[in-house]
């Protein structure tokens, strides 16, 4: 803070010195045309009250003058006509005013004379409404001229202090200085940057008479309950903290509304205050909404306060959905069914995933309520997890997904509306489920199993991954049907239906002969990719390079340098760099690329399957086009690589410096685009 926390409260009570307005309204745009409106009328009033010494020296006629034009004259006859015709119409407006200002200017003359402004106003009152004025003894209008003096002392209307805001619009005061220290937003309107200049025409006259800048938040329609949060945010930059363990709904807003401004210190405190709330106390309702907005903004990332709060509440969550006794419709408690019934629209997967675990355990009661909850819930966890290649390639994502109970995963396996590249990753998800959750039972499991499509798994996963899984029963039936579909056409579906119904559905689940599949071609329903269909990557430095092959001349064996691996239609691959001393060249390495199938740590794989992989390693190269080679092979035992051991046609090299021509940046990228793996094109 740029002042004590006592400075700060005086200025935010008295608003001394206040130079800056604060605007927050979901109508910016209006809120901006109304202080330009304004300042624009606060300018042409003061232009009025002090008009230019040019104006002033213009003479003072009843009718605009108009310019001389050329042409023929009027004859005396035409001239004559039209002044009897003048005569016998009433004089215009503009020469009632005209001779107005001409009896104020005749007073101002008088004044001069010595007879004061007022002893004329007099005289002329006096003189009644039939007075005579003017050396020919001619009738005049008295009104006019008696109502010159009192428009001369009348005063102007004063002109509007403050702008006509949005109705929405919460307008608070602030100082620049602290509201640029505090605020990336505020400092970006105020001062400006090299990239944007801050918009200066936003400023008026206050009442009392000093300028006042103006900074305007706009929000969003959906966001317009964070108005409510514009004072408390104002003044916790203020250093005035509120009791937030008992508004943390408030809570949540001022952290979101700190959010929008970028406003650190701020999003920081809220952080730290929302983690240190009681979850005991808290709403179902708000942490279903804290929930959200941690997946729907950058919160959840930019504070470090945040990060655990996710696992504290679905910690909580497990011990408040937790079902004493045996369960049955009916046994929930009723604060705890209050809380299901007064969820929204939409309730976050890790809410939803305890909903359908009661719902799996019988524990809901039936009724058209609870059936719709269900049926929200079910969309949640699918929406949530319907990328499949993508929760199997994104770390935090698959552990949400390996944290789901049961009967959440149940509905997401049945699911139609999933987006996979293969059912083999189907397989693979479950399967890193199942060792996450050691304490589910092969009953379980076996339920599971029922929901895999295994005539759209791959060759290789059906003869040899899922009879090697103990999970995936029964034994017998996948035997049989393993045989059965190689002998028949993928679009045969007569015959599946034969198939299953001769098996039986105890040894043969209606879905594993399914022909619907769950997203063809690597695309979803909108036509965005597929996560899977992005090949594995390696990105190693110069120093890397020179490290590995110092190591293999050193200890005389191969040293390697691998990169992250990526799940595509259920296999684990990646590509590597291998440095291995030269046999024909002593002293030398020599260099390859390598792309691996990967058994990793989940259990996935027998000792020595095979499988064939189509892909194309590519390089970059420092200026130059980008070096493709092929990697293709029919059968290659997942765990052991194939390499191209001549990728850059350099042959034993003695450092990495041979390598330079394809750093770029300092850097050797390579990726791997796969084009075929166990059959299934990409």
């Amino acid at each position: 803070l740029l002042y004590s926390k006592q400075v700060l409260s005086e200025l935010w009570a008295s608003k001394a010195r206040s130079d800056v307005v604060v605007v927050f309204t979901t109508q910016p745009k209006e809120a901006k045309q109304a202080v330009l409106a304004l300042k624009a009328a606060q300018q042409q009033h003061a232009g009025q009250s002090h008009p230019h010494p040019q104006q002033q020296q213009q003479p003072e006629t009843g009718q605009d003058q108009q310019p001389k034009q050329r042409g023929r004259g009027k004859s005396e006859r035409q001239q004559a006509q039209e002044q009897q015709q003048q005569q016998k119409e009433p004089p215009p407006a503009e020469s009632i005013a005209a001779r107005t200002r001409r009896g104020v200017k005749r007073g101002r003359e008088d004044d001069a004379a010595g007879t004061s402004g007022a002893d004329a106003a007099s005289l002329i009152a006096a003189a009644g409404p039939n007075a005579k004025r003017g050396s020919n003894g001619g009738n005049g209008s008295a009104g006019p001229v008696a109502a010159a003096p009192a428009a001369a002392a009348s005063p102007r209307a004063p002109c509007a202090a403050s702008p006509a805001w949005p109705e929405d619009a919460v307008v608070l005061e602030g100082h620049v200085m602290h509201l640029c220290v505090c605020s990336e937003l505020f400092k970006l309107q105020l001062l400006g940057t090299e990239h944007m200049q801050a918009d200066h025409d936003l400023q008026f006259t206050a009442s009392d008479g000093r300028q006042r800048e103006v900074v305007v938040v706009g929000l969003e329609q959906h966001q317009s309950e964070l108005l409510q949060a514009a004072e408390p945010l104002l003044r916790l930059m203020y250093g005035q903290e509120a009791d937030w363990a008992a508004q943390p709904e408030l809570l949540l807003q001022v952290c979101m509304l700190a959010d929008c401004v970028q406003a650190h210190a701020c999003m920081e405190a809220c952080g730290a205050a929302l983690s240190k709330l009681p979850m005991s106390s808290l709403p179902l309702t708000f942490i279903n909404k804290v929930l959200l907005v941690l997946d729907s903004t950058a919160l959840g990332s930019s504070l470090p306060a945040l990060g655990p709060f996710r696992g504290t509440c679905s910690s909580h969550l497990q011990q408040r959905f937790t079902v004493t006794g045996p369960p049955a419709a009916g046994s929930l408690s009723q604060p705890l069914l209050s809380e299901l019934q007064s969820l929204p629209e939409q309730v976050h997967h890790t809410i939803a995933a305890q909903v359908l675990q009661l719902q799996s355990k019988g524990a809901l009661p039936d009724s058209d309520a609870m059936k719709a909850l269900v049926s929200t819930c079910t969309a949640s966890v699918v929406t949530a997890f319907t990328d499949v290649a993508a929760v199997a390639n994104d770390p935090q994502l698959l552990q949400q997904f390996t944290q789901l109970p049961f009967g959440a995963i149940k509905v997401w396996a049945a699911s139609d509306d999933l987006a996979a590249d293969s059912e083999n990753s189907m397989v693979w998800l479950l399967q890193a489920w199942y060792k996450a959750n050691p304490r589910t039972t092969l009953d379980q499991m076996k339920q599971l199993a029922a929901q895999v499509r295994v005539s759209q798994c791959s060759p290789v996963y059906r003869t040899t991954v899922l009879p090697h899984l103990a999970w995936f029963q029964p034994k017998q039936g996948l035997s049989i049907v393993s045989i059965m579909l190689q002998s028949m056409a993928d679009n045969d579906g007569d015959k599946r239906e034969q198939c299953a119904r001769s098996i039986g559905e105890t040894d043969c689940p209606p879905a594993w002969l399914s022909t619907r599949v769950r997203c063809a071609g690597g695309r979803h329903e909108d036509g965005r990719e597929v996560a899977g269909s992005t090949g594995p990557e390696l990105v190693v430095t110069e120093k890397q390079l020179a490290d590995v092959m110092q190591a293999a001349q050193t200890s005389g064996k191969k040293q390697r340098v691998s990169g992250p691996s990526r799940i595509i239609k259920g296999f684990e691959l990646w590509v590597e760099v291998s440095a291995y001393p030269s046999e024909q060249a002593p002293g030398k390495v020599a260099v390859a690329l390598f792309m691996y199938h990967g058994t990793s740590k989940s259990g996935l794989w027998p000792p020595c399957p095979c499988a064939p992989v189509a892909a194309l390693l590519r390089c970059a190269r420092a200026g130059k086009r980008a070096r493709e080679r092929p990697v293709c092979w029919m059968a290659v035992k997942l765990g052991d690589g194939r390499g191209l051991k001549d990728f850059w046609k350099l042959g034993p090299i003695s450092d990495a410096s041979a390598l330079r021509p394809y750093l770029v940046g300092g850097q050797l990228h390579v990726s791997a685009k796969v084009q075929s793996v166990d059959g299934m094109p990409l």
